[in-house]
């Protein structure tokens, strides 16, 4: 029996996943967020060993404004992968990443974090801006669930074939919205997909 209430479109795609081109480039601070994670528990030398080699300069010296190409997202996030980290530090890696990338590229929502009837809805509402400024190509949709959940939906991003992505950018995603709320708690709805594709159920108090 299914969990997923009936949905309702709360922000739509941009266009039809038919005309929805690829991700093709991400900006440096996404990478940079995560890279910070990573040097803050002593896991910086060993992730450079893991990066293919052909991008490991690009990765040591790339900076917030940079955009680069899906080829070097991909580098990072398989080099993150071969880790083999457990869950719980990939969650707090990627939330950490999540509140780092808001203020420095989405800094309206760290703004009114702390203004009183602000709700997640909010931060999701955002969605479509936070996603252009930090990749080029794919989209995200957010649909209503309930008053307090919400399903989120990313697809043409092929670096969600990746199972440390998927656990990193749905913490990622829960700590940007759950600034408006006491606890947040996210659910990868596809785990183990191997498309190029997010889901996930966000629910709140």
């Amino acid at each position: 029996m299914s969990t997923v209430s009936p949905e309702e479109v709360f922000l739509p795609h941009e266009q039809s996943a038919r005309d929805t081109p690829l991700a093709t480039q991400v900006r440096g601070t996404v990478l940079l967020g995560s890279l910070r994670g990573l040097r803050a528990r002593g896991l910086g030398e060993r992730y450079l060993s893991l990066v293919d080699p052909q991008h490991r300069d690009t990765l040591v010296a790339l900076t917030a404004a940079t955009w680069l190409p899906i080829e070097v997202a991909l580098a990072h996030y398989e080099a993150c992968e071969a880790l083999a980290l457990d869950r719980s530090t990939i969650e707090s890696i990627g939330a950490e990443s999540g509140l780092f990338v808001n203020q420095t590229v989405q800094s309206v929502v760290a703004r009114v974090s702390r203004e009183v009837g602000v709700t997640p809805w909010f931060a999701l509402g955002n969605a479509h801006k936070f996603r252009a400024r930090t990749w080029v190509g794919s989209s995200v949709a957010i649909y209503k669930l309930g008053p307090k959940d919400a399903r989120f939906e990313w697809i043409q991003f092929p670096i969600a074939r990746i199972p440390y992505v998927r656990v990193a950018f749905g913490a990622f995603a829960g700590a940007i919205a759950g600034l408006f709320a006491r606890t947040m708690v996210v659910r990868d709805l596809e785990p183990g997909s191997r498309k190029p594709s997010l889901s996930y159920r966000l629910s709140w108090v």
